[in-house]
């Protein structure tokens, strides 16, 4: 099964012309920090087998996650409308690849295109719901209605992984409220 970024897979032929020479192939470790809020948006990363969250450190230490992308989307798109600081720390989450362009490149073709630019507004506008539905979900829901969200998310960016759960945790994520 050959993976692919489905953003890039996306684009139209002339927008994917003007950044195919931009993008490298790169392996992402898990636990890799690849910008922290406050941070320069150094590099835009569109993973392919890799998962990358988006995290908020709250005052307390603690982490809580935003947002998650996976192939079907990128991170550090905010760069090409001049969204230079990152407003969440970006950690990979599950190692895998990802193709990666520098920051300047992007903007250049995007500012070439006005549907790479609807293009990038509309995932931007994406993530920003997703934020909105994990805070949501987190006061919702207790923490293994989290977790399975999460695996069930993450078996999608992932299809290679597997996951062996008991009949009763995925009805607690389906059906809180069933026997189980």
């Amino acid at each position: 099964m050959i993976l692919q970024n489905a953003l890039l897979s996306s684009l139209s032929a002339s927008d994917a012309a003007a950044l195919r020479p931009h993008l490298k192939a790169i392996h992402l470790q898990q636990k890799t920090i690849l910008y922290e809020a406050g941070g320069r948006i150094d590099k835009v990363y569109f993973p392919i087998g890799a998962v990358i969250s988006l995290v908020v450190a709250l005052e307390s230490g603690e982490l809580t996650e935003a947002a998650m992308v996976g192939r079907d989307g990128a991170i550090g798109l905010a760069s090409a409308l001049d969204g230079k600081l990152a407003v969440t720390r970006g950690i990979v989450q599950l190692s895998g690849d990802a193709m990666v362009c520098e920051p300047a490149a992007f903007r250049g073709a995007a500012m070439q295109s006005h549907t790479l630019i609807a293009t990038v507004m509309r995932h931007e506008q994406a993530l920003f719901a997703q934020a909105q539905q994990s805070t949501a979900c987190m006061s919702r829901h207790d923490v293994e209605a989290r977790l399975c969200r999460w695996l069930l998310r993450a078996r999608d960016f992932q299809p290679a992984i597997n996951f062996l759960l008991r009949r009763s945790f995925w009805l607690k994520c389906w059906v809180p409220s069933a026997p189980v």
